[in-house]
């Protein structure tokens, strides 16, 4: 592997194991319901695993900190200095992260270097604002 690819061969499809919909990176429309309308099953379930993937508290810190770091991606080493739980567990969190296709990775080296997907949290919120205007409160 060259030492700057893509830690997913440079293949670039975001798979999740338990999904039958695939997003592919920065085609995320396909998970935008269009118009206002609500959200089909196969966008549902798109957004689902991406949810899923971030209903965790340690998940939601990790893509945090990588959406507010300076350079827009972080290398595991510091990543791993900031959280009380071990190298292995932010490794698992991680890992949960990149097959949600909420992040990317890239190796240099020794290093493993995590950036959010361009346009992952732009996704969640249209797809999210649209649902809740598109239905009526009771």
């Amino acid at each position: 592997m060259d030492i700057d690819a893509d830690m997913d061969g440079g293949i670039g499809p975001l798979l999740s194991l338990r999904r039958s919909a695939v997003c592919v990176e920065g085609a995320y429309d396909c998970c935008v319901p269009v118009d206002g309308a609500p959200l089909t099953y196969e966008q549902a379930d798109c957004i689902s695993g991406v949810l899923k993937a971030l209903a965790h508290p340690t998940r939601l810190q990790l893509l945090s900190l990588l959406a507010n770091e300076p350079g827009g991606e972080a290398c595991v080493c510091t990543i791993s200095a900031g959280f009380a739980v071990s190298a292995p567990t932010i490794s698992h969190h991680l890992r949960k992260l990149r097959e949600a296709g909420v992040l990317t990775c890239r190796r240099r080296g020794t290093w493993v270097y995590y950036r959010p997907v361009p346009g992952i949290l732009g996704m969640l919120t249209n797809a999210l604002s649209t649902s809740v205007r598109s239905t009526p409160f009771m």
